[in-house]
């Protein structure tokens, strides 16, 4: 197996999917008679990770129900549950804090799949590594993640130059340096390890599609019509 493992968030509410299935967890949304994860879990095997951690919260049994095993029978499954919301930083802090031994992970949105994602290697020396897309391979949403030089910066809808494409390298060192309080967002967690520069970037020459919206959950049918089902 790799090393490093990929934390799946995969916790949220999905309110605005409730129309389609109100009595689902967003990522378990089904498309082609698969839910959503298995499409990103698919995704992510095809570029070698063999270990994933499903960071759950909202019925969560759909997730832990799930037969993840016989559908990827060589890959390793965990789950670690929150018992009350801890924002997407939270939530990874939660599965650093269950064992000591834990030095870094791919933090993966459990509700976005990038058309390239990166391999699971450790990729830099950096303490965060976001993988970022270009504005112009953006379907309708704003560049966020503002840039200078080969570091990220900051955040900002306003003056973005990447967009954060859900898959970000994390090490301990990022995560052990926030000490406030819960819940708090993956961006906020990271605030000391933008303030010593350590925070890097590298794009994924592609697209990324999520199923935040009907609409966006349309345009991911369509994307697996042309890739994964075709083949």
């Amino acid at each position: 197996m790799t090393a490093i493992p990929a934390i799946v968030l995969a916790g949220g509410l999905g309110t605005r999917l409730r129309s389609i299935e109100p009595n689902k967890p967003k990522p378990m949304v089904e498309i082609f008679d698969k839910p959503f994860l298995y499409w990103l879990i698919q995704s992510l095997d095809r570029v070698g990770f063999d270990h994933f951690i499903f960071s759950i919260g909202y019925k969560a049994d759909f997730i832990e129900s799930y037969p993840w095993v016989k559908e990827f029978p060589t890959k390793k499954f965990e789950f670690v549950t929150e018992v009350t919301p801890l924002g997407t930083g939270g939530a990874v802090k939660n599965v650093f804090d269950l064992d000591s031994a834990f030095k870094e992970a791919w933090v993966i949105n459990g509700d976005t799949i990038l058309e390239k994602p990166l391999p699971p290697e450790k990729p830099s020396s950096d303490e965060v590594l976001y993988t970022v897309l270009n504005k112009k391979n953006v379907f309708d949403a704003k560049p966020n993640l503002v840039t200078k030089g080969d570091r990220v910066a900051g955040v900002s809808d306003k003056e973005g130059i990447f967009f954060d494409g859900g898959q970000v390298f994390v090490t301990r060192e990022a995560v052990d340096s926030y000490g406030g309080p819960l819940p708090v967002s993956f961006h906020e967690m990271i605030l000391e390890s933008f303030e010593r520069k350590k925070v890097g970037f590298r794009e994924s020459h592609g697209t990324c599609y999520d199923i935040g919206t009907p609409e966006r959950l349309k345009r991911f049918e369509l994307y697996l019509k042309g890739t994964f089902i075709a083949r």
